[in-house]
């Protein structure tokens, strides 16, 4: 309790048991927050058709919940220690995105452009076809024009935009735990079992990330050994000064941040970021065990999670943000003896078709 800010009741996600429920191949699948002290109560959940009942399998996962039971129908009666309930069951996505690289994320609030520009990017570095974004409740744009939005860029052979107006949950940070953000997790396994399970590959980024490396990341992750590729990265920031003038943080796109900080060598040999971020990744779901856990940064209960690619890494752009978690409209003096164009990351920008 201590370690709670004063408005950890305000942004827990108390009153959502699952965020859906959904047919995954020849299952329905319920996916849902952590059901904490409601699981002596939802032990002997029983899913029933037509009268006949079907056990279920529950799986706890890191922040999130699945809960599958093998029977195929439009509408499903729940019956636990919570009582009954009668549910329609979403249709599954899976042929939507079948046999496509999907490019996807959660998103609320962020500029249409900024939307945009990040599928470009991937589009064109990387060769995405296919996008599904979730909307966490944006209020600056509605469903249709967030859709309509990414149908024009150039390029796509599937899109979807997915609501999800569930509470995030209180932030971790210093010495709170990030343990009450159910809905970003919940998100991963709700893309993987309702949408993405006979994708060629997907890649997992914010709109604020961008992905450099030699070639496509789709690729790389259908070609390893294990069908995944985890990358670390590092912040870009703003950075006035010398020859570098970047627009105001409302009218800024991806292509105005490449000005990086210097790294320093390690033993002379081995270069280290100042401003190293957390990793994201790309796997092909169908070789991506069931145990495991997609998270928002690695994979959990999979040897995948362990090391990150030589190859391929993340380009985190401060600036790209609504300061909805905090202040990051921020620009730095350039300084030639910290500062440096990020070659590597400046050549992926050249190459984008911004207005396509």
């Amino acid at each position: 309790m201590s370690l709670q800010d004063a408005d950890f009741e305000a942004k827990f996600d108390e009153d959502t048991l699952f965020f859906d429920i959904f047919q995954s191949g020849r299952s329905i699948v319920m996916t849902g927050p952590p059901l904490l002290n409601l699981a002596p109560l939802m032990q002997d959940l029983r899913v029933s058709v037509s009268g006949a009942a079907y056990p279920s399998i529950t799986i706890g996962l890191d922040k999130t919940v699945r809960v599958r039971a093998a029977v195929s129908n439009r509408t499903v009666r729940l019956v636990s220690g919570l009582g009954t309930v009668d549910c329609v069951v979403s249709p599954s996505g899976e042929d939507v995105f079948a046999g496509r690289r999907v490019l996807f994320t959660l998103s609320k609030d962020n500029k249409l452009r900024w939307i945009q520009d990040w599928i470009r990017y991937h589009r064109d570095n990387h060769g995405a076809d296919a996008v599904l974004l979730y909307d966490n409740g944006s209020t600056a744009y509605d469903l249709n024009a967030l859709a309509q939005a990414i149908s024009v860029v150039g390029g796509l052979k599937a899109s979807a935009v997915v609501a999800w107006p569930f509470k995030y949950g209180p932030l971790g940070g210093g010495d709170r735990p990030w343990d009450s953000d159910f809905c970003q997790s919940g998100m991963l396994e709700h893309a993987r079992w309702r949408f993405l399970t006979r994708a060629r590959s997907v890649l997992n980024c914010d709109i604020d990330e961008l992905i450099v490396g030699p070639g496509s990341i789709f690729s790389a992750a259908e070609s390893s050994l294990l069908g995944a590729v985890t990358c670390a990265g590092r912040w870009l920031y703003g950075v006035r000064g010398g020859d570098f003038d970047p627009p105001p943080q409302e009218s800024a796109r991806h292509r105005d941040y490449y000005i990086a900080e210097k790294p320093k060598m390690r033993f002379g040999l081995i270069p280290k970021h100042p401003s190293a971020c957390r990793r994201k990744w790309a796997v092909v779901p169908a070789r991506c065990p069931d145990r495991a856990q997609w998270r928002t940064h690695r994979f959990s209960g999979w040897f995948a999670r362990n090391a990150p690619s030589p190859f391929y890494s993340l380009r985190h752009l401060h600036p790209i943000n609504t300061n909805w978690w905090y202040a990051r409209s921020g620009v730095q003096s350039f300084d030639p003896d910290r500062h440096c164009i990020d070659a590597k990351f400046k050549a992926c920008l050249d190459a984008v078709a911004w207005d396509a």
